[in-house]
């Protein structure tokens, strides 16, 4: 299926981007609202798990085909979040280390998420970034690697307002590590035509830049910067797993 958005520039889709990833970010969150009313707050963390669960693994394979960066290690990992729609630039400021190609961390020096918690008291802080988290970290790591783990060094509820980072975790693998299972909604995902729908390759460029992402992320980098570095049809395949 042709890109519709094939006639913008680079320099457009590295506009447009984070938009969209922060465009879908909000939908979903108003839409978690809505769940709160007739389920309570229970029935919202048990959607917005299986939710996850069962979308990530999706979209996280079909963007690593389409921008050619399909691996099992750590690196293929953080690649993968740097583009998700649950990590949108200036919403959730994501910074990367990379020990080596088993062992990383991340943390969040912003989180916008959080910030949207905090007002509604503790339970909610803990129903995301505990009771959610939890599984759902691992089940994006697992289009990468099921030995992959991802814990938690510290995260909220914060001590106080002014501590940072706001959260910080843990990714290794290991082939000691029990194979992460799939969610039983992923089954239902996959027949979906969200999920069906292949995205096209990235077309080779010729002026020496690479089109595979393989070198996108210096990870000292604030993460809009890291976007910048795509050429225009990765971004282009981007745009179009995103929405």
């Amino acid at each position: 299926m042709t890109s519709r958005f094939a006639s913008l520039s680079r320099v457009q889709l590295a506009v447009l981007v984070p938009e969209l990833l922060l465009i879908g970010q909000l939908i979903d969150r108003s839409g978690m609202g809505w769940c709160i009313k007739p389920f309570g707050h229970p029935g919202m963390l048990e959607i917005a798990i299986e939710e996850w669960m069962g979308a990530s693994p999706i979209y996280t394979r079909r963007m690593q085909k389409a921008l050619k960066y399909e691996g099992e290690d750590v690196i293929t990992i953080f690649k993968g979040l740097q583009l998700d729609i649950g990590a949108p630039p200036q919403f959730m400021d994501f910074r990367y280390t990379v020990h080596d190609r088993w062992h990383g961390e991340f943390h969040l020096d912003h989180c916008g998420a959080l910030m949207d918690v905090e007002p509604m008291g503790e339970d909610y802080v803990r129903g995301m970034c505990h009771d959610i988290e939890d599984p759902t970290f691992d089940a994006t790591a697992v289009a990468t690697n099921r030995r992959a783990q991802i814990r938690p060094i510290h995260r909220p509820p914060r001590k106080s307002p002014d501590q940072h980072p706001h959260c910080a975790w843990t990714v290794i693998i290991d082939e000691s590590h029990p194979e992460i299972e799939d969610h039983p909604v992923i089954a239902v995902m996959r027949q979906t035509r969200a999920a069906r729908t292949e995205l096209d390759p990235s077309t080779p460029v010729t002026k020496g830049r690479p089109t595979t992402p393989v070198s996108w992320c210096p990870m000292s980098t604030s993460h809009s910067s890291r976007i910048r570095p795509l050429c225009g049809s990765p971004m282009k395949s981007v745009c179009r797993c995103i929405c």
